[in-house]
């Protein structure tokens, strides 16, 4: 299954079963593989979308991600801002690793962040 399949396979699934208890992972997925595709104001959209409805899961993640679509949209001031105030706000070490790389200027590209949903096996974001 390629990521057009995956995507278009999860917003049926969810079209179905919003309340579902994997909503939140699968929003986070979305705006991932949009990103990955470099569709990256679709991506900035679905994690808004994640933190509006699902406000306490993944959000440092998801902010990383929203200052990363920004700086890839060369909207810098946007970047810095979400990135400037997550830096004050999270603990996630590697986060922190990741903003403050965004916010000089520099690509972190080949940093990787590790982190653990719910239990399952750990995931390496590039």
């Amino acid at each position: 299954m390629n990521l057009h399949q995956l995507r278009t396979a999860w917003l049926r699934f969810y079209a179905m079963t919003p309340a579902s208890e994997i909503a939140d992972e699968g929003w986070f997925w979305l705006g991932e593989a949009r990103y990955r595709d470099r569709a990256f104001q679709d991506s900035l959209s679905t994690f808004k979308t994640l933190l509006e409805y699902f406000p306490a899961v993944l959000v440092s993640m998801a902010r990383l991600r929203i200052g990363m679509n920004h700086y890839e949209l060369k909207e810098f001031v946007e970047a810095r801002s979400v990135l400037s105030s997550l830096l004050q706000e999270t603990d996630n070490e590697e986060i922190k690793i990741r903003a403050e790389g965004l916010v000089k200027n520099e690509r972190c590209g080949c940093l990787n962040v590790h982190f653990r949903l719910r239990g399952q096996a750990d995931l390496i974001v590039s």
